[in-house]
Parts: C-alpha cells; sequence; structure tokens
C-alpha cells in the first residue's frame, strides 16, 4: 500500500502495522547476514532483533526515508489518523520545535514524531511475529 491510497483509519494502522513489519525483516536479514559472517553473531529472537533495530537506527531509516514522512501531503494523514499526536512534546522534547524554521518543518516533526510512535507500538507485535 502507498501513503497516499490511505483514506481510513484502518488503513493507516495497517499501513504502520507494515512498516513495523519491514523493520523486523530488515534486521532479520541483517542478523542472518552477520551469522554468515561472524562466529559470534547475536542470535536471531527477540532480542537480538531489538538490539539489532536499535544499534544500526533501523526505525529512523525506514521512517527518514517513507514517503509519508519524505511528502508534506503525507503529514496531514499522518495527523489525522495517529493516536500519538503529542510524542513530540511527550518524548522528544520542545527543542525539536525551536529549531523549525516554518509551519511546515514544525508540521513535518509532529508528523515524523507521531508516525515514529505508531510503529512503535505496533513493534513489538511484529518483533514476536518475526521471532517465530
Amino acid at each position: 500500500m502507498n501513503y497516499y491510497d490511505i483514506k481510513t483509519t484502518s488503513d493507516y494502522e495497517a499501513y504502520v502495522k507494515a512498516t513495523a513489519e519491514e523493520i523486523v525483516e530488515d534486521a532479520i536479514d541483517r542478523l542472518k547476514q552477520a551469522s554468515e559472517d561472524e562466529e559470534n553473531a547475536p542470535p536471531i529472537d527477540v532480542e537480538g532483533i531489538e538490539g539489532c533495530i536499535a544499534y544500526h537506527g533501523i526505525e529512523h531509516e525506514h521512517l527518514d526515508g517513507d514517503g509519508i514522512i519524505i511528502y508534506y501531503g503525507g503529514h496531514n494523514i499522518i495527523m489525522e489518523h495517529t493516536d500519538n499526536e503529542d510524542y513530540l512534546t511527550d518524548n522528544v522534547g520542545i527543542c525539536e520545535i525551536n529549531s523549525a524554521t516554518s509551519w511546515a518543518q514544525t508540521k513535518q516533526y509532529f508528523a515524523y514524531w507521531a508516525f515514529y510512535g505508531d510503529v512503535m507500538d505496533y513493534l513489538g507485535e511484529a518483533l514476536t511475529k518475526g521471532a517465530e
């Protein structure tokens, strides 16, 4: 599904869930590659996948490159359907907002962190599924 196909909250939730699953799949692929290259590679279990995601910043790689974040039209979709509209101010801090130079950039910061929060809400489910 492309972000511009999102019309309902259910569509948005499916998009977020798919993004969380892509992050986990990316981490699993990296762990598999590491296990082929190294003797002491981390295990492919929930803890190993979480560690890989955190170490490589995989969640940020995926979110930064997602069309819903790159294109301004996606920001409205996020803010319309998110449950984490205050994630930026609650978890990141006001400094990020203060560095914005325009309304579009301010909205992008709120949308990015709301999307991040939404994806993180589904990540546990995706981790369990990926480790099976």
